[in-house]
């Protein structure tokens, strides 16, 4: 599949090659470069706890009132609750935590690790194994009702590559959503790798694509980039046809 993607962007100089930057992905198997909808958290800047405060009913074990607090690293919520709530178990040393949260499209970065034979998980809670995928959201670009969207400018510095954590894309399924979008490697993320974590779309990056990301991801790790990467050409572009 192709998009079309303006001339001082990172898309439009791999078409100039006839490399398609999104290609489709028949099947349920998830793999690195897929494209999938996923459940994720932001993590913002303040972390926020949240502590079981009373029960609306109260012999009922199933439910309860929360607290919502602001936590710090040395002082977390203060003591945690000894009210019993079924759902909310937790061992010494633990707390629930709290996030806005939003179904976003995600790049699969990372496919489950090698499988932990049962034998090796005996006497071990599974949740200590279970597979998970890492996963790097979009955010949508366009201001709406739903999302609060990005500075045009910021938008423009993006797409020439000026930020390591951040890159322009425009989802294959756009005509539903935002025109573009910012894929953030600073919100890398693992989620569960199960159906109810998350789905396929239906589309994957292409292997040149998929590349882009590796060096992209490469860069903002290690501040490095390969000496022929797509990336540097970019940078050549735009420095010697806008800046």
């Amino acid at each position: 599949m192709s998009n079309s993607y303006p001339l001082d962007s990172i898309q439009s100089l791999l078409s100039e090659l006839a490399i398609t930057w999104w290609e489709e992905s028949p099947g349920n198997d998830i793999q690195r470069g897929d494209l999938v909808s996923a459940f994720i958290p932001h993590v913002d800047q303040f972390p926020f706890g949240v502590k079981p405060s009373g029960r609306p009913i109260a012999d009922s074990h199933n439910m309860g009132v929360l607290d919502v607090q602001a936590m710090r690293v040395g002082a977390p919520i203060g003591r945690r609750s000894n009210l019993p709530v079924a759902a909310m178990t937790l061992h010494k040393g633990e707390w629930w935590s709290a996030y806005r949260a939003k179904i976003r499209p995600c790049i699969v970065i990372a496919e489950p690790g090698d499988e932990v034979l049962k034998k090796l998980r005996k006497d071990m809670p599974r949740n200590s194994t279970a597979p998970t995928l890492l996963v790097a959201p979009y955010y949508g670009v366009d201001k709406d009702g739903s999302r609060a969207g990005y500075n045009p400018r910021f938008v423009d510095a993006v797409r020439h590559a000026e930020f390591k954590q951040f890159m322009v894309d425009s989802l294959p399924n756009s005509g539903k959503g935002p025109k573009e979008s910012i894929l953030r490697f600073d919100q890398i993320q693992p989620i569960g790798f199960s159906n109810q974590a998350c789905e396929k779309v239906g589309y994957r990056l292409s292997d040149g694509a998929l590349g882009i990301i590796d060096d992209w991801i490469q860069w903002y790790l290690w501040d490095d980039l390969p000496s022929e990467s797509w990336i540097l050409e970019l940078h050549s572009y735009i420095k010697a046809t806008i800046s």
